[in-house]
């Protein structure tokens, strides 16, 4: 006889779940026993650690629910149990009984069972003790392991935050297309959150925004147009302004008709700084099915946060941007300003070199910092007597050895500038030439930084099409021709094609508007001068 493992139930009724011996079966069959049972079934049910006595020499100890895991053996109105017996029960009269009434011969029986396995009464109570402990340590491990499991399953889920919040914060600078980011944003919340479909909708009332304003980022099927989808959000957003972060677990409660057709389930998630707000993030229906759980609301938001710090540090470098560029321009216009005829030459460059930069297919960081270049090329013209930048016809070699000097100067005005840096060798070198006669350095060929290639280009290009105290401004065609013939030996080769490819209307708007402020200056002077 072992130590077997019984199901007990309140009528009880005690059916083995481990191989029985012949004692065992008797016993279980016995209504005797069986009604004996289900007298003692409430002691019982409290008895773990602590024998529970059925007959003389009969004890049945419970197993905790840890202890015994077999949901498709023990249900929940059952009890799982040891039988413990001893040497008592084979001269009780309630065995014998019970083996008359089974038709089971005492003798015979007895002869069949191990004395050694029956359990003296201080065994049966250590027994059941250490099977209480059993329990009580295997019930604390049940709790440690779902605990284990929660902690889990919540380190789990922070580790997706946290990791998509990192790569979210890593990938968020300033200087990176806002469209790429936000986009990716979209893309990773969508898959990482397991939504079919997932929108941003911005706001179009900030300038700051730029091409942002009123943009509709969308990931995944919404089964709608992006037209109608804006029209939609839209109308979610006037209802549910106020909104934080919050999930309609039926698209109807949202109030606006046709939002069923893109989704059953829908997530709204606001972004917004300082109480203003910048757009919404909205998510439609789980892809396997199930609700959207406070998990992926609280991701949504913790995500929309970010955006919506990298939205605000975005628009804060477009103010700073702004503001640099105005000054810079202010500045070139001083300068430009110290002769008349070079009026607004820097801002034509600028943009010329910009255009030649995107046309040569430079990428968007450094065509803004080849625009700068443009604008402060010709910084080192402060330190140019006025009289030699202003003197009418031709320049004498000491005057215009005077005149060689601003790119020299200009690099000394930028060179303790940190973050003009990598303009410095357009102001230095946009004097120089291809094939080496170029001044101050002489410099030839690729040894020339490309900063210096594009403003040369662009600086001969104006200069060329502008009226000079010595000539008249070259007609475009002819300036053209000019720029063709001189690949390779005043301008780099493989910037001269990408440069008369180039749309110039935007550089004829320019000249324009010069024209026309020259014809209003020089009005001026004729009236002040017949005054006189």
């Amino acid at each position: 006889m072992g130590l077997g493992v019984a199901s007990v139930r309140a009528d009880g009724v005690v059916t083995y779940l481990t191989a029985p011996g012949p004692l065992e079966q008797m016993l279980c069959r016995s209504p005797a026993f069986t009604h004996a049972v289900a007298q003692q079934f409430g002691e019982l049910a409290s008895a773990i650690g602590t024998p529970c006595a059925i007959w003389p020499g009969v004890w049945l100890t419970r197993l905790s629910p840890p202890l015994w895991h077999r949901p498709d053996q023990v249900s929940a109105a059952e009890l799982a149990v040891c039988m413990l017996c001893g040497p008592e029960l084979l001269v009780s009269d309630q065995f014998r009984l019970a083996c008359d009434t089974a038709g089971v011969d005492h003798k015979a029986l007895v002869a069949q069972i191990d004395p050694n396995a029956l359990l003296m009464p201080h065994q049966v109570h250590q027994l059941a003790a250490t099977i209480g402990w059993l329990s009580e340590d295997d019930g604390q491990l049940e709790r440690r392991n779902e605990e284990l499991a929660q902690m889990t399953a919540e380190l789990g889920e922070s580790y997706e935050e946290l990791n998509l919040l990192y790569r979210f914060s890593s990938s968020g600078t300033v200087d990176q297309s806002p469209d790429t980011f936000l986009e990716h944003a979209c893309e990773e919340l969508c898959q990482v959150a397991g939504l079919t479909w997932m929108a941003l909708r911005l706001i179009n009332d900030d300038p700051r925004l730029s091409h942002l304003a009123g943009r509709l980022i969308t990931c995944g099927p919404t089964q709608t147009d992006d037209r109608t989808l804006k029209q939609l959000i839209d109308l979610v957003w006037r209802k549910h302004h106020d909104v934080e972060a919050t999930v309609f677990v039926n698209s109807a409660e949202v109030g606006v008709p046709g939002i069923e057709t893109v989704a059953n389930e829908l997530l709204v998630v606001k972004l917004a700084i300082d109480d203003k707000p910048l757009g919404l993030l909205v998510g439609g229906d789980k892809i396997d099915g199930s609700h959207i759980t406070t998990v992926d609301t609280k991701l949504c938001s913790s995500l929309a946060h970010t955006l919506a710090m990298f939205l605000s540090n975005m628009m804060l470098y477009e103010d700073v941007q702004a503001m640099f560029v105005g000054s810079l321009q202010a500045l070139t216009s001083a300068i430009d300003a110290k002769d008349s005829y070079t009026h607004g030459h820097s801002g034509r460059v600028a943009a010329l070199s910009r255009s030649l930069a995107t046309s040569a297919g430079l990428d968007d960081a450094l065509v803004e910092r080849i625009y700068i270049a443009g604008l402060v090329h010709d910084i080192g013209k402060i330190g140019v007597p006025e009289s030699v930048l202003q003197k009418p016809g031709r320049l004498t070699a000491e005057e215009f050895d005077q005149i060689k000097q601003h790119p020299e100067i200009g690099a000394r005005i930028l060179r303790d500038i940190r973050q003009m840096q990598d303009i410095i060798p357009a102001v230095l070198f946009h004097h120089e030439r291809w094939d080496g006669k170029g001044y101050p350095y002489g410099l030839g060929a690729d040894d020339i930084p490309l900063f210096g290639r594009v403003i040369c280009l662009a600086d001969s290009f104006d200069a060329m099409c502008s009226t000079r105290t010595y000539r008249a401004a070259m007609d475009q065609d002819q300036v053209r021709k000019e720029i063709r013939s001189c690949a390779g030996s005043h301008f780099d080769p493989d910037l001269v094609e990408p440069f008369l490819r180039m749309d110039f209307g935007p550089y004829h708007q320019l000249n324009e508007r010069r024209f026309k402020i020259d014809h209003v200056q020089e009005r001026g002077r004729s009236n002040v001068n017949s005054t006189s």
